[in-house]
């Protein structure tokens, strides 16, 4: 092995916000913290770290997240607005910072 898994980090300009909408997206408990804010689970490996940047996104994502969920609407309920929910199966959205993640939900599940 070359490498492992450490950590998983979100770069946000509104971390408040990031911190909220990851919160109900990923179902973990967050609190801000120094310059930035946390995530944890039940485990270790699921820890998320918000880090505070200064620069708005520019370009597209080279990495994104694909999460599962039971309601794409719940997710913009959170925060997030749809990118594209017409081209793939699943859903393009952006987080409240433009960041990219993917929604795949069960195809009888609401409609965004």
């Amino acid at each position: 092995m070359i490498a492992r898994w450490k950590d998983f980090c979100i770069d946000a300009v509104d971390v408040h916000a990031a911190l909220r909408f990851w919160s109900v997206a990923l179902g973990l408990e967050g609190q801000e913290s120094g310059n930035g804010a946390v995530l944890r689970g039940d485990t270790p490996e699921q820890t998320v770290w918000i880090n505070r940047v200064a620069e708005p996104r520019r370009a597209k994502n080279r990495l994104h997240v694909d999460v599962s969920t039971p309601s794409v609407q719940r997710l913009i309920d959170a925060g997030a607005t749809v990118a594209d929910a017409d081209t793939f199966a699943w859903t393009i959205l952006r987080d409240p910072d433009g960041g990219e993640l993917c929604a795949f939900a069960p195809p009888d599940a609401d409609e965004c």
